[in-house]
């Protein structure tokens, strides 16, 4: 969706970083042999930065890293960053190191490197970030650091014209059957939900 619906716009911006990326492990794979470092030539635009991750899975987080900071240096372009479950990137994740043979080490998220590129709302893009309330982090959100003291902004229930765009958002998800979705369908959802975004997450799989 990424590429869906931002490929033209990477095409026209052109790269500013030129300092050479690291290549980390890849999955399953372990480290390139031969090269820790991929060149990003003067005249690649941040479509090809782009693809240079999609093609390469041990400079896939590199190159997310590096787009965290390109995005950062548009001036042509109005930039906004999208973050669910903001507040997870202050708290411990799934994932586990080996210490020893009998035990594992939990890592935090601030330790992941592409987790960490996109903590900090203190920057001059637009960033939105979405609290969620299973993930406990024990402190307020205006006591996370990296946060504005007025960052929180209360939204009001979704309006008719919103839950359309949610609900058909749902569908391109998969989160509902295409047969069962009628006009007819999603507005019962809207009324049974009274625009309750949690609720109506909860109420889509049911639509028949």
């Amino acid at each position: 969706d990424f590429l869906k619906y931002n490929k033209d716009h990477l095409q026209k911006l052109p790269c500013k970083i030129f300092e050479p990326i690291p290549l980390g492990e890849g999955a399953g794979v372990g480290w390139m042999k031969g090269a820790d470092v991929v060149q990003i030539p003067e005249d690649y635009t941040l479509l090809d930065l782009v693809q240079v991750g999609l093609s390469s899975m041990h400079a896939a987080v590199g190159v997310v890293v590096r787009l965290r900071e390109e995005l950062s240096l548009v001036k042509d372009v109005p930039i906004l960053i999208a973050v669910d479950q903001y507040n997870s990137r202050f708290t411990f994740n799934e994932y586990e190191e080996p210490v020893t043979v009998q035990s594992c080490r939990p890592i935090h998220a601030k330790e992941l490197a592409t987790v960490n590129a996109f903590r900090s709302m203190i920057h001059d893009n637009m960033m939105v970030g979405a609290f969620s309330h299973s993930t406990a982090v024990g402190k307020l959100r205006k006591d996370l650091p990296g946060v504005p003291a007025d960052a929180r902004i209360n939204f009001p229930r979704y309006s008719v014209d919103e839950v359309a765009v949610v609900c058909h958002y749902y569908l391109r998800q998969r989160l509902i059957q295409r047969e069962p979705f009628t006009e007819e369908n999603w507005k019962k959802i809207y009324y049974l939900s009274h625009g309750n975004g949690a609720q109506m997450r909860w109420l889509v799989p049911f639509m028949r």
